[in-house]
């Protein structure tokens, strides 16, 4: 393979890294932006909670750069957590986020929560200049259950990413831990 195809995939392998991050999961337990203070989570109580918990927990270690102890947010031995893993190098050497999310409502139905994210966020590569991808959702009911969806056609949304939406981000309950869900790209 040329050096150009080569550069090629390395490129598209980092973005895949933040274009991942931007679409699965990850709102903060402080901001993302450091100008914009704590992200605002509003939760009653139980499950969801901690579901929202992973998400803002996720993505301040993202906002921070401390890529592994992000990629534990996945469930141990999945084939999700493994990837993010074997990315933390490449992620290491370039890749930062801006932007300011909140976390306005979770819903869990046993083992498995949705999250609500709004606010906006993009992802960078200095390496790769001009190489970057936002995701932004005003709307904190987008995707969430309600009168028109339930919540396992919601979640199915969610997991397929079917609609290519920022919110909302699934998570699951796995021997009483909460996790964040991969989604289909």
């Amino acid at each position: 393979m040329t050096a150009g195809g080569t550069g090629r995939r390395r490129r598209a392998a980092a973005l895949a890294v933040g274009a991942a991050t931007l679409v699965l999961v990850w709102a903060a337990a402080g901001g993302l932006d450091s100008k914009a203070g704590p992200a605002r989570t509003v939760v009653a109580s139980g499950p969801a909670r901690h579901a929202a918990s992973v998400v803002s927990h996720f993505l301040a270690l993202r906002e921070a750069g401390e890529w592994a102890a992000a990629c534990r947010y996945f469930v141990p031995g999945s084939t999700a957590r493994t990837q993010c893993l074997r990315q933390v190098p490449s992620a290491d050497k370039g890749l930062s986020y801006t932007g300011a999310v909140a976390v306005p409502a979770a819903v869990a139905d046993g083992s498995r929560a949705l999250v609500s994210v709004t606010g906006h966020l993009c992802v960078s590569d200095s390496r790769f200049k001009g190489q970057g991808r936002c995701v932004a959702n005003a709307n904190p009911g987008a995707g969430m259950p309600g009168a028109k969806l339930s919540f396992q056609a919601a979640y199915s949304l969610a997991v397929s990413k079917a609609d290519r939406s920022f919110s909302p981000w699934p998570c699951q309950r796995v021997h009483g831990e909460w996790y964040l869900v991969p989604v289909t790209l």
